[in-house]
């Protein structure tokens, strides 16, 4: 049995996202050689390392800020899908195909992502069946090794020992090659964006003392003569959660924040960028720049337990007349509490819709103000450079 190295060998690129106040770009490739894509157009970038020799060229031109009516009728038309209803009338709170989500700006890492991701995957499976040989190649020459009669064996002793060095070797190389296929992503900010990130990291920490996190799937209008109740419509929630997770999907020495999604993709929040990750492949990579988010102070008819770190404004009753009072046709009715949740909505042109719930609304209020302020300083800084 000959052992021959892989004659295909995929060196990933590393890549450096750099955030400043004079606008965003990103570099793919190894030292000596990378390209930088960013709204001035892309460049080649050639040098020799340790020598200071250097040379940067115009491969394309800036990109055009304006979009096209095909592009946007294409906008129009998924905003169009998005506020469609189902035949109930509930309004689906949920984004478009996740593989649609992706801005422009940054296809390019998300198929660097994807190449690796098919590099790792393919390197992993031969990783699992060279082992799996390993094993059966060691354990027969064990069972040998421990026979009286192993002097009868010692030709098969010997070409078993050789078989599992070559296969040790193999999977070293393996290993070697499976550190290489990994996308290794540095992202660098400048003082004023990284304080602003650390606003949102500090402040998405609190949500951690949530009592309760929803998923909000679905919101719908009810008639509240007909169903002799205060509340204008109903929503259907799932619980949710938030953590401080890889996605799986790159390397970074900073973990990004996790906010567990019901009914799509979970959604990873970076410095720069957000990954929406649902499973292997199907993910979406936004910036910032094209996110809209919204924060409502909720009065909701809570009929579960009220979670310990929720205010109650209010209570209601089961059955109310339109003065509020209760409806005495009712015999068992009863008083329900209406407490006060905080609701942040997550949307973008690209077709992201998400809606979460959480039970603490002073919690939920500084994560959005943190977020609202990073995404503004970064839509500052593009509208700045698109200027010159």
């Amino acid at each position: 049995m000959a052992w021959r190295f892989r004659k295909r060998i995929k060196l990933i690129p590393g890549v450096y996202i750099n955030f400043s106040t004079s606008g965003i770009s990103t570099t793919i490739g190894p030292k000596g050689m990378s390209f930088n894509i960013g709204p001035d157009g892309t460049y080649l970038n050639t040098g020799v390392p340790g020598t200071g020799l250097y040379n940067r060229v115009r491969i394309t031109e800036k990109q055009n800020a304006h979009l096209s009516p095909t592009e946007t009728k294409q906008i129009a038309d998924r905003l169009k899908i998005l506020l469609e209803q189902s035949h109930d009338g509930s309004e689906q709170i949920k984004s478009q195909s996740i593989n649609q989500l992706t801005s422009q700006g940054f296809n390019n890492l998300k198929q660097t992502i994807i190449i690796a991701k098919k590099e790792y995957d393919e390197i992993s499976s031969d990783l699992i069946n060279k082992g799996n040989q390993k094993t059966i190649i060691d354990t027969k020459n064990n069972k040998l090794q421990r026979s009286i009669f192993k002097f009868l064996y010692k030709k098969r002793i010997a070409r078993l020992i050789n078989e599992s060095e070559e296969l040790g070797a193999e999977i070293n190389e393996l290993n070697e090659q499976l550190a290489l296929s990994s996308v290794e992503l540095n992202i660098n900010n400048d003082e004023t964006f990284e304080n602003l990130f650390r606003n949102v990291e500090q402040a998405y920490h609190l949500l951690f003392s949530c009592k309760k996190i929803w998923d909000i799937t679905t919101t719908k209008e009810i008639d509240r003569i007909q169903r002799r109740t205060s509340a204008n419509s109903e929503v259907n929630r799932i619980d949710s959660k938030v953590s401080l997770e890889h996605s799986g999907l790159i390397a970074t020495k900073r973990t990004p924040l996790k906010l567990h999604n019901q009914n799509g993709g979970d959604i990873y929040f970076y410095p720069g960028f957000i990954i929406i990750h649902e499973q292997a492949l199907d993910f979406g990579i936004l910036d910032y720049s094209e996110l809209e988010i919204e924060f409502t102070t909720m009065k909701f008819i809570e009929t579960d337990s009220v979670p310990v770190d929720t205010q109650i404004l209010n209570y209601t009753w089961a059955k109310e007349n339109k003065d509020g009072t209760p409806d005495k046709r009712f015999k068992d009715n009863y008083q329900i509490p209406v407490t006060k949740y905080g609701q942040v909505t997550f949307i973008s042109k690209t077709g992201l819709k998400e809606r979460f719930l959480f039970s603490n609304q002073d919690y939920s209020q500084l994560f959005f103000k943190s977020l609202e302020e990073y995404i503004s300083a970064i839509k500052t800084a593009n509208s700045l450079l698109k200027q010159f």
